[in-house]
């Protein structure tokens, strides 16, 4: 009778949190959607958001902006199922509907991630909190960028896989991430640093995943170049890739704001206690923030 009712109490526990963490990712995607959306404004969404997502659509858009394909075909094919239902405005709805979506994907498989690492619920939800801080902070310069989102999507899938021991699933995933954006392609570096052990190196089977992730990610990069042809390349504010852009950043005062806004001290905290993180999180805190930087 005892351990049916131990059974029974940890049931209702468990069914407790996950109605605690399900109602505060969906909070907390709307939250983000309040902003995201307020910021930009209806009027943006009705012109410069689907002028972007239009060029891309017919291939009209720069390098790289126009290889980032896959998000706008399934944001087209969402406006479409809007529009068939005869919806009010579905565009604006669609636009906003779309990245509460998105919202709600990435927070809810952070929240799985962050319960992988092994992160009580108070810390799950005050990391959901700083998740959804930072992404109403990142509009400055930029549009909803539905393919960014996805890309974190993709992020955070992978380190799940990763945590789960699934590695052989990061082969389409990272094909599937490529299509949405180049930058996807540090995943195959999270699944080769994770499996390293010190003295023995990588076995066998991490060497053919990763070579198989490689090539597929290497496959997809190229196929969407090849089926869109060569696009001029993007020239931010008169600036080109390289030192003059860098320096355009630097020495921009807003850059510095809204990367504060973004970021707030989060990645002091994190830099103070490197030395008590799991050796995972070490290896890819220097691995994927260096290089994205």
């Amino acid at each position: 009778r005892d351990g049916g009712l131990v059974s029974l109490s940890l049931q209702e526990n468990n069914r407790l949190r996950f109605t605690l963490v399900s109602g505060s990712v969906l909070v907390l995607a709307l939250i983000g959607v309040y902003f995201q959306g307020g910021k930009l404004g209806v009027e943006y969404l009705r012109t410069e958001q689907l002028r972007r997502h239009l060029e891309i659509l017919r291939g009209l858009a720069e390098s790289p902006t126009q290889y980032r394909i896959l998000t706008e075909w399934l944001v087209e094919l969402w406006l479409g199922i809007l529009e068939w239902l005869r919806l009010p405005d579905p565009l604006v709805i669609g636009f906003l509907s779309f990245r509460v979506a998105q919202n709600v994907v990435i927070l809810g498989l952070c929240a799985v991630y962050y319960r992988r690492l092994g992160l009580g619920l108070p810390a799950v939800l005050a990391a959901l909190a700083v998740i959804t801080w930072s992404m109403t902070h990142s509009l400055f310069d930029s549009d909803l960028s539905f393919n960014l989102y996805s890309d974190l999507i993709f992020y955070v899938i992978g380190g799940v896989l990763i945590l789960g021991g699934r590695d052989v699933w990061l082969v389409p995933l990272v094909a599937l991430a490529a299509v949405n954006r180049e930058t996807s392609g540090l995943i195959v570096g999270m699944m080769f640093l994770a499996r390293y052990t010190r003295g023995r190196g990588w076995d066998r089977r991490t060497l053919l995943v990763t070579a198989a992730s490689l090539l597929a990610f290497a496959a997809a990069f190229l196929a969407v170049r090849w089926a869109f042809g060569p696009r001029p390349l993007t020239v931010p504010h008169g600036h080109t890739p390289g030192l003059d852009l860098l320096s355009f950043n630097l020495f921009r005062r807003q850059t510095w704001v809204h990367l504060a806004a973004v970021w707030s001290v989060f990645p002091l905290i994190a830099l103070l206690g490197f030395r008590r993180l799991p050796v995972l999180l070490r290896r890819w805190l220097l691995w994927i923030p260096p290089i994205w930087v």
